[in-house]
């Protein structure tokens, strides 16, 4: 977009947008970076997917640095599905052949920067939105146009989100995930 209207205008041109996805029609989220966790973490994750009375299931290997993010995604028979990583100079995607062509990796991302990054982080990454985080002691929602368009619901082991249970739900775009993490040692 922003190239076509570069070159009809001329001299015209705009900065590139930071990563990000649609987490709802018409809401942008701008991808944090991996340094806006604030720590470095590995964990293994059970995710379970509901999607129009289908459910799905898969293992991901997520490790975070400073510099990196990267998601592994395994289906059930342990074949690698998915492979992205985020840095600073983009995201990354090596996907299988077989991986599903409706699943954006970038959204992939969204999700798991909206459940585990800090506060701060999600703000800044809804602040060329309207949309704003709402945040207690058991979850946070997101809110575009007075309703809520993503819930996220926190079990944790030690007050720790990344060793527990979180259920994320997408109201724009009608699915649910339960993701039970465990946090590998270092």
């Amino acid at each position: 977009m922003a190239l076509v209207l570069g070159s009809i205008s001329g001299a015209c041109t705009a900065p590139p947008l930071e990563p990000g996805a649609y987490i709802a029609p018409e809401l942008r989220f701008a991808l944090p970076r991996p340094r806006d966790l604030g720590h470095s973490v590995n964990a293994v994750q059970l995710v379970t997917a509901h999607y129009r009375g289908d459910v799905q299931m898969f293992e991901a290997h997520l490790s975070v640095s400073p510099d990196r993010m990267t998601l592994i995604g395994l289906d059930p028979f342990g074949r690698r599905a998915l492979t992205v990583t985020l840095t600073d100079t983009g995201i990354d995607i090596d996907k299988a052949p077989w991986f599903p062509q409706a699943l954006r990796p970038e959204n992939i991302l969204a999700d798991v920067t909206i459940i585990y990054w800090p506060e701060e982080a999600v703000r800044r990454g809804l602040a060329r939105t309207d949309a704003v985080l709402r945040s207690d002691a058991h979850g946070r929602s997101i809110i575009a146009d007075g309703r809520e368009v993503v819930r996220v619901d926190y079990a944790p082991t030690a007050g720790d989100a990344w060793a527990g249970t979180a259920h994320y739900r997408n109201d724009a775009f009608g699915y649910e995930l339960d993701l039970r993490s465990a946090v590998d040692a270092p």
